[in-house]
Formats: structure tokens, sequence, C-alpha cells
């Protein structure tokens, strides 16, 4: 579309509807991060405390997993990949308090949640969990849904 002489406006001025197009994507590129480390994410700044306990028990709450098929029709070849996300929650007895942030006191059973990812392209990252019986030193951070094991240092 030619550009009209300026006694004349266009039907559609493209820069505005430029501008407006950029301006919903950078907002919605600046969403996208904030959404996602909200899922489980330690905020900085959210207090920490680090303790001993003992945990009782680990259930699983969910299990998130996609797979994904590619098919060559060159070579006929098919392969897969997948990954899962797994949320967890462990009951745990506080057996000392290094560094408190929350209140808590030895002897209190408290629910721990965290996440283990996983997939069919191995990972630098060791997936650690919580085992039944085991006696452990951990950082917790609280948020809205309770206290999240920490597993970065």
């Amino acid at each position: 579309m030619e550009t009209a002489p300026a006694e004349h406006p266009a039907f559609f001025d493209f820069r505005w509807t430029m501008n407006r197009r950029s301006f919903l994507l950078l907002g919605a590129a600046a969403f996208l991060p904030a959404a996602s480390a909200a899922d489980v994410a330690p905020a900085q700044g959210l207090p920490l405390s680090m303790l001993t306990v003992k945990i009782l028990s680990v259930d699983r709450e969910s299990l998130d997993r996609h797979t994904y098929r590619r098919e060559s029709f060159q070579s006929g070849e098919s392969s897969g990949r997948w990954s899962e996300k797994t949320w967890f929650v462990a009951k745990a007895q506080i057996e000392a308090v290094l560094d408190n942030n929350h209140g808590l006191t030895p002897g209190t059973a408290i629910d721990i949640r965290y996440v283990v990812v996983r997939s069919s392209v191995p990972a630098e990252e060791v997936v650690s969990t919580l085992t039944t019986g085991e006696t452990m030193t951990l950082t917790v951070f609280r948020n809205q849904t309770g206290f999240w094991w920490r597993r970065r240092p």
C-alpha cells in the first residue's frame, strides 16, 4: 500500500500497527518469565531456613509428561524423546534448626514440596529426591503453598 499524502490519511496507519504489535509482543515476553518463575522457583529476597530433618514419608502429588516424536520421511527412521516434571510432598520432622527465618522449632512436622524434572536427553544436573527414613540438612523457603526445598546452593 502506498503512503498517502499528509492531507489524505491512509486507511491503515502501519506505523501505529507496528508500534501496537511490538508493545503487545514485548508485554507478553516480559510476562512469560514471571509466570514460569512463579511456578516453584524461589523469588529473590524470600527468607530461607536451613534445617536438619528426618523424612517420614514421600508422596507424589502430580506428574506432567510430554512425549515428542520425530519421523524422517527420507530415511524412514523414527525417534522419540520425552520430558517429565513430577511434584512431590514429603512429611518431615525437624531435628535441628541451623538458620531460622520462619519461626520453626525442633520436633515440628512440616510438609516440604519439591519438583523433579527428567528427560530422555541426559542432563548434567544430578536428579535429587528425598527418601523415607533418611536424615538430611536442607534449605527451605516459604511461599503461598507452603515450604519448598531449595535444591540449589
